[in-house]
């Protein structure tokens, strides 16, 4: 009935919960996981229309929530594996 399941994760400890109710229906269908993490946006505060002032620089967001991202989609490929399933991440 369903090829892929999608997997949101946000590293809580509900999406840890997700995370394992998502592998267990997946299973059941024989379908593939998608996990995904959608990175927040990039802060900044406005001091006018034509001026802003980024509170971290744009390199170290960008870094930061790469490996933030990876280590959440991490867990959820590494439960997929364990039960046998293929794994993508987003």
């Amino acid at each position: 009935m369903y090829k892929r399941i999608l997997i949101a994760t946000d590293g809580s400890k509900l999406s840890k919960k997700a995370i394992q109710h998502g592998i267990d229906l997946a299973t059941a269908f024989g379908a593939s996981v998608v996990g995904f993490h959608c990175r927040p946006p990039f802060p900044m505060i406005y001091y006018g229309e034509p001026v802003f002032v980024e509170i971290v620089p744009a390199k170290d967001y960008e870094r930061e929530t790469t490996a933030t991202a990876l280590r959440f989609l991490g867990e959820v490929e590494a439960a997929a594996k364990k039960a046998g399933l293929a794994f993508k991440g987003v």
